[in-house]
C-alpha cells in the first residue's frame, strides 16, 4: 500500500524481488477465497490518492499458467459531518487508472445484506467533457433493478435507464468504451446483454474506474466483489461476441464448419489454418492442436473414440513439451500418447472446447 509492504502468501522470508519462486501452489480444486491478512492500514493511508498493489509470482519458471485472485474488503469512517462526498464512508469507491485508449471495466457484484434506504452499488468511471467531470455508472439500484446513470458536475445524479431484477442478489456487470460510445451490460444466462449505450461527446476523456457503493447511511448496505478487472476489448470470449455483434456461442462462424465458440478458442479469425491434427511419430500417435493465448474462458479437452459414438478422455495423451507460441495471437500444444500406435484399434481423437 503505497510502496509499503503488507504482507504475503506463499513466499520465502527475506528478499523479494520479482524473479522469487512461490514455495508452493493452492489446492487444485476450487481454491476460491482465503482469508489471509487482515490489517489496520489507517496510518499507511495518505490524503488523496491511495495506491494498493499486489505481485504475482509462479512456483515454477518454467510454468505455462498463473492464476491470481482476490478481494479487498474495505472499513471506514466518516471523517465530519459534512455533506457527503465521494471520499465519504457512505459512498466508498475502490478505482484504478483507465487506458486512453478502448477499454472493458468487469465486476461481479453481490448484495449480501440491506437494511434501509437508497442505494446503488456497481461499477463507476469518471470521464472529462470539456473540462467537465461525469461520471457513469451501473449496478443494482434500490434492490429491484440494474440501472445506468450518470452523476453531473454538480453532484446530481440521475437514472438514466433501468432493468427489472427484483429476484437476483448478485450480477455480473460490464461497462465498455470503444471509440465515442460507451456501452453498459450486465450478464443473463451467460451472455451479455445490453442495458444502455451513449454516444459520448468528441474529445471525452476517462481517467479512473472501479467499484463503488453509494447508500444513504453508513451501514445501510453490505456489497461484495468477487473480482474487478480491466481487459482489452475484444480479448476474452464475451468480449469477442460482443465485438463481433454475436450473440449464440454455438452459432456457425461463417462458412468454415465451425461454431463462434471453436472459431474463436482456435483462433479461426486470426489464421484459416488451424485445424487440430494427428501425426504418427515413430510408430508413437501425436495429436496437436492451436489454443488461443487470450481464451482464459475456454476450456479445452480431447476425448478419443473407437467407434464414433461412445467418446471418453483421452487419457493416454501427455504433453509433449511447453506449447510454441505464434505469431498470430495462439500457441501450438503438443500431445503424445504413451501406446504405441501398432497396438492400438482403429481409434478417433477430437478436440472439445466449452465455456469454463
Amino acid at each position: 500500500l503505497n510502496g509499503q509492504v503488507l504482507g504475503s502468501v506463499r513466499l520465502p522470508n527475506g528478499v523479494i524481488d520479482s524473479k522469487t519462486p512461490a514455495t508452493g501452489s493452492p489446492s487444485p480444486e476450487n481454491d476460491i477465497e482465503e482469508d489471509i491478512i487482515v490489517l489496520d492500514v489507517s496510518g499507511s493511508l495518505v490524503v488523496g490518492t491511495n495506491v494498493f498493489s499486489a505481485e504475482v509470482h509462479n512456483s515454477s519458471a518454467g510454468s505455462s499458467d498463473l492464476f491470481f485472485g482476490a478481494r479487498v474488503d474495505i472499513a471506514a469512517n466518516a471523517v465530519s459531518a459534512g455533506p457527503p462526498d465521494l471520499d465519504e464512508a457512505p459512498h466508498p469507491w475502490v478505482r484504478r487508472a483507465l487506458p486512453s485508449g478502448d477499454w472493458i471495466l468487469q465486476t461481479e457484484v453481490k448484495i449480501e445484506k440491506t437494511q434501509f434506504g437508497q442505494y446503488y452499488t456497481g461499477l463507476l468511471v469518471e470521464a472529462d467533457q470539456g473540462g467537465n467531470a461525469f461520471r457513469y455508472g451501473l449496478g443494482f439500484k434500490d434492490g429491484d433493478s440494474i440501472a445506468s446513470l450518470r452523476v453531473n458536475p454538480s453532484g446530481s445524479s440521475e437514472a438514466l435507464t433501468s432493468t427489472p431484477a427484483l429476484d437476483k442478489d448478485i450480477a455480473v456487470l460490464r461497462m465498455e468504451k470503444k471509440g465515442n460510445v460507451l456501452s453498459f451490460y450486465w450478464q443473463q444466462d451467460g451472455v451479455f446483454t445490453p442495458v444502455n449505450q451513449l454516444i459520448l461527446p468528441e474529445g471525452t476523456t476517462f481517467s479512473t474506474g472501479g467499484i463503488f457503493a453509494s447508500t444513504e447511511a453508513e451501514q445501510s448496505l453490505e456489497a461484495s466483489f468477487d473480482y474487478a478487472m480491466l481487459i482489452n476489448s475484444g480479448a476474452d470470449f464475451s468480449s469477442w461476441m460482443i465485438v463481433k455483434g454475436f450473440t449464440d456461442p454455438d452459432a456457425a462462424y461463417g462458412n468454415t464448419g465451425m461454431s463462434n465458440l471453436l472459431a474463436y478458442a482456435l483462433g479461426r479469425d486470426l489464421n484459416t489454418q488451424v485445424a487440430p491434427a494427428i501425426t504418427n511419430l515413430n510408430g508413437t500417435i501425436g495429436f496437436t492442436y492451436r489454443h488461443r493465448i487470450d481464451g482464459g474462458q475456454v476450456r479445452y479437452g480431447v476425448e478419443k473414440s473407437t467407434d464414433l459414438m461412445v467418446w471418453e478422455a483421452a487419457g493416454d495423451l501427455t504433453p509433449d513439451g511447453e506449447p510454441t507460441q505464434n505469431p498470430d495471437g495462439t500457441f501450438t500444444v503438443n500431445l503424445t500418447s504413451d501406446l504405441p500406435v501398432e497396438s492400438q484399434p482403429k481409434t478417433y481423437y477430437r478436440l472439445v472446447v466449452s465455456l469454463q
